[in-house]
């Protein structure tokens, strides 16, 4: 019953465009809670990109000091499917029930199978900015013996953040508090009959605070200097929590240590028009996760045309990426996004290669 009742609440939440993609991820790097299309096209290579307020809120608070009027951004529904689960697409609607979809995953030992859903409704004013993310992430696979490996990750996040503009602009600082309920669990070699996503998971709530601040010079090629903290202080969760989604949870998730981002980006203007982002960023800049620093390292581009077509694409953690984002004069935007996710707890373990589609309502 209590698996049923996920589902419903999930598949509910969706259909109302209240319901995406480590903090947020799977990805042992960590890094933003918020997987949008744009990051997940450029590889995680947007630090300095965002121009709305999930992003400011989650990504980068810099960025909230770009806000010169007010928003409101009813819809920002996202969802994606891997590969694997697209090859069985009429086995997809079993995902969630483990011991129904087992023989699924059981023809492809090793081979990973996930899906994930994300609503993040915001508003703002200038400089200021309140939101909320919910998102289900889930991600199984087989072992050669039948037994099953999967990860589970819910989260309820509200969110207030504020930014400032100082030096005509030259210079963003900002800041987002995120009051992170969530339940997650990963688990290894469980028998068939014993596998739920939604039972023994820690589960509980933490606050985290996340700081930005962003450098950009007055010159022809705009070259910009990010720099982001993540889970300032770290961020420590207690077992009392509203989201109730685990069946025997086993106590509150664990700690999660402060870490830092940082990037260096060019912004052209190629006339007509059109503006190229070109970025490096360096992931968890203090190697908190013990990856390799090539692991760590994000190059990516986006190419925006008029603000109505993005074409986007990236490299980072020894995958590619790309993607394209439509926008209308009414401030709907679709985007869609192939990228690759490690799902694995060390880097090229159990990369994941999904598509992601996402789409936003913005009014101002």
């Amino acid at each position: 019953m209590r698996s049923c009742y996920c589902l419903l609440v999930l598949s509910v939440v969706g259909m109302l465009g209240i319901c995406q993609p480590a903090e947020g991820r799977f990805d042992p790097v960590p890094g933003t809670r918020y997987q949008s299309a744009q990051n997940a096209a450029m590889a995680d290579g947007n630090l300095p990109l965002g121009d709305d307020s999930a992003a400011g809120l989650f990504q980068n608070p810099a960025l909230l000091g770009k806000s010169r009027k007010s928003e409101f951004q009813p819809i920002n529904f996202g969802i994606y499917g891997d590969m694997a689960l697209f090859n069985n697409i009429t086995s997809a609607t079993n995902f969630l029930n483990l011991p129904s979809y087992a023989s699924v995953l059981q023809s492809s030992p090793g081979t990973s199978s996930g899906m994930g859903v994300s609503f993040v409704p915001t508003f703002s004013l200038k400089g200021i900015a309140v939101g909320v993310l919910v998102q289900g992430q889930f991600v199984a696979s087989a072992n050669a013996d039948g037994t099953l490996n999967y990860r589970t990750l819910y989260q309820v996040i509200p969110a207030v953040g504020t930014g400032f503009r100082l030096l005509n602009g030259a210079f963003r600082i900002g800041y987002s508090l995120q009051w992170v309920n969530q339940a997650s669990g990963t688990f290894t070699n469980v028998a068939v009959g014993s596998a739920s996503f939604n039972s023994g998971l820690f589960q509980g709530a933490g606050f985290s605070h996340t700081l930005g601040a962003a450098l950009i010079l007055p010159t022809v090629m705009l070259p910009s200097f990010d720099f982001v903290v993540r889970n300032a202080l770290n961020t420590a969760y207690t077992t009392s929590t509203f989201l109730h989604v685990s069946s025997g949870a086993v106590g509150a998730p664990a700690t999660e240590t402060m870490s830092f981002d940082g990037s260096f980006s060019l912004h052209p203007r190629l006339g007509q028009g059109a503006v190229l982002n070109l970025i490096v960023v360096e992931r968890d800049l203090t190697n908190v996760s013990g990856a390799t620093a090539s692991a760590r390292l994000v190059v990516g581009a986006e190419m925006n045309l008029r603000d109505r077509v993005y074409l986007r694409g990236g490299y980072g953690g020894g995958y590619p990426a790309f993607g394209l984002g439509l926008r209308s004069s009414r401030g709907a935007e679709l985007s869609f996004s192939w990228y690759t996710e490690e799902t694995g707890t060390i880097s090229l373990s159990a990369p994941d290669t999904r598509v992601l589609m996402q789409y936003k309502i913005r009014s101002f």
